[in-house]
């Protein structure tokens, strides 16, 4: 298997791990999801060739764990099946393309709405600095933004699921907050 990147190389080359990583995939994934994926990374700056027995025995990880992670990888879409290997996927392009979606023009209706979405503007600024310390990743705003929409949550209510999603798992998680808010509607 390899996996392949494009970046420096070298003795004193350092691997790189956007933000987005520890903000969206951290702390969902497992401790030794985590640990193979980090091990990937490092390995596709050189193009490395190798296979799942040698990742399994480098990072002391039973085989089970280390093909379980990758297909975990896989099902997030941070690792591209290619037939002779895999490819990382560029984590700042895809947040990118979940953020970004060009707009040209305005209807009489986005305005309005836009007035009435500054009371949820202050919420989700609450709930930044309350839940976030100030450091929200933006693809929490379009996940909120969509949450507001779809289940139909007043400012009040948003505020409450996530201090009952934070009270009960001790931490953000995003697929827990969507599966409580489903349960609420």
């Amino acid at each position: 298997m390899k996996i392949e990147s494009k970046g420096d190389f070298g003795l004193f080359s350092s691997t790189d791990i956007p933000d987005i990583f520890f903000s969206d995939y951290l702390g969902l994934a497992s401790g030794d999801a985590v640990k193979v994926y980090l091990y990937l990374s490092f390995l596709s700056k050189n193009e490395k060739d190798i296979n799942i027995n040698e990742i399994s025995k480098i990072l002391s990880l039973p085989y089970d764990v280390v093909n379980n992670s990758i297909k975990y990888w896989e099902d997030q879409a941070l690792l591209i099946k290619k037939p002779d290997g895999y490819i990382l996927a560029n984590l700042k392009e895809i947040a990118l393309s979940k953020l970004y979606s060009p707009k040209v023009t305005s209807s009489p209706d986005d305005i309005s709405r836009s007035n009435n979405n500054k009371t949820r503007t202050i919420c989700i600024e609450s709930i930044n600095n309350q839940f976030f310390s100030g450091t929200m990743n933006p693809t929490w705003y379009t996940d909120i933004d969509l949450w507001f929409e779809k289940y139909g949550f007043d400012e009040q209510v948003m505020l409450a699921l996530f201090s009952y999603c934070t009270e009960k798992t001790g931490n953000i998680n995003r697929n827990y907050i969507q599966a409580v808010a489903e349960r609420l509607v």
